[in-house]
């Protein structure tokens, strides 16, 4: 073999095959890329999660101490009507 068909047989598949290890390699990039986008993305989303459950247990402790002063200020209520009751006479 030549030099001539040598350097004839690496211009025919040398340049191919540079093209085929760069496309390989923006493949790659791109794969690590997603990889690292999906990663921070399902971090944020655990964050964001653990945000939303504090919310909820605050808003649900809020909710349950409304309940209880609503239940005593029923109480006083009923307690204050029947004092009236008793005062007019009515019982």
């Amino acid at each position: 073999m030549d030099i001539d068909a040598l350097v004839a047989l690496i211009e025919r598949i040398g340049v191919p095959l540079v093209c085929l290890a760069a496309c390989g390699w923006y493949i790659r990039y791109l794969s690590d890329q997603f990889q690292q986008e999906r990663k921070q993305t399902a971090e944020q989303e655990m964050q964001n999660d653990q945000q939303l459950i504090e919310l909820v247990k605050a808003s649900s402790d809020a909710l349950l101490g409304m309940k209880t002063a609503l239940a005593e200020q029923t109480m006083t209520m009923r307690e204050l009507l029947s004092r009236l009751d008793v005062k007019r006479g009515r019982k």
